[in-house]
């Protein structure tokens, strides 16, 4: 009764080990910073409005005239959309990161969140924008650094025995094998060999006998009906000799009459 409560028990859930509690942190540092460097956009007028004339001086095709009223329009639309998309950067970055810790998700999560920092440029951000304020450049380093951190921690060794441990639990709750892990490495590493039939107990030479066995008995098929091909070929000629030497004799029975 013992063994079979115990096999009634679902599986253990996996802990979320030190790492990815390291992952989370290192995305919740980098939503601070990017909220900084949302809010800090805000100020510094007049630093933001000489970049974007020395933009609009670089540019193919320079808008001219472009004056404070231009300059005012262009601040006004960067300051707002980096709001949009710091909100929705960040509520993304937090579920994802938070949803680490669930089992159901954890793989598919861990690859998500991955996706998420790269497409809006979460590591790229260590590399300061020339020309920039110092508060939002320092934000947005920081923010790129933390980002670095949050991807790390998810390939470290305790943080890929836990997302294995997540896919068994996952399996065992569907009743399913689990599946091997492939990493990157796996694309390089060579193929398994490839497991062949084992021959019969009695091994080849069984196998060349049997073929010699064959043959033996497709010979004497084809020389038995040879044989009696020949049997039948000689029963009509001798029944044709008969026929002659019986049409002879009754010719010279009537020559004699």
């Amino acid at each position: 009764m013992t063994k079979a409560a115990d096999a009634a028990q679902p599986a253990e859930r996996p802990v979320p080990p030190r790492t990815i509690n390291l992952a989370i942190a290192a995305v919740c540092v980098q939503v601070v910073f990017l909220a900084i460097h949302t809010a800090s956009m805000f100020g510094y007028t007049d630093q933001l409005g000489q970049l974007l004339r020395d933009s609009n001086a670089k540019a193919k095709k320079p808008v001219n005239p472009y004056g404070p009223t231009q300059i005012a329009h262009d601040l006004h639309q960067i300051r707002v959309n980096g709001v949009w998309q710091g909100v929705i950067v960040a509520g993304a970055l937090l579920l994802l990161a938070f949803s680490l810790r669930r089992t159901s998700t954890a793989g598919v999560t861990r690859w998500a969140l991955i996706v998420v920092m790269v497409m809006t440029g979460g590591p790229l951000a260590v590399n300061p924008v020339h020309g920039l304020p110092i508060v939002p450049q320092l934000a947005s380093v920081l923010a790129g650094v933390a980002s670095i951190v949050a991807i790390v921690s998810l390939f470290l060794p305790e943080s890929r025995k836990y997302f294995k441990a997540v896919s068994a639990a996952r399996a065992a709750a569907t009743g399913r094998q689990p599946r091997a892990a492939r990493g990157l490495g796996s694309i390089f590493a060579p193929r398994p060999p490839v497991q062949r039939k084992p021959p019969p107990a009695s091994g080849l030479r069984s196998s060349a006998a049997s073929r010699a066995q064959a043959k033996v008995s497709d010979s004497a098929r084809a020389s038995g009906s040879r044989s009696k091909a020949r049997a039948h070929e000689a029963a009509i000629t001798h029944g044709a000799e008969l026929a002659r030497s019986r049409a002879k004799a009754s010719k010279s029975r009537r020559t004699e009459l």
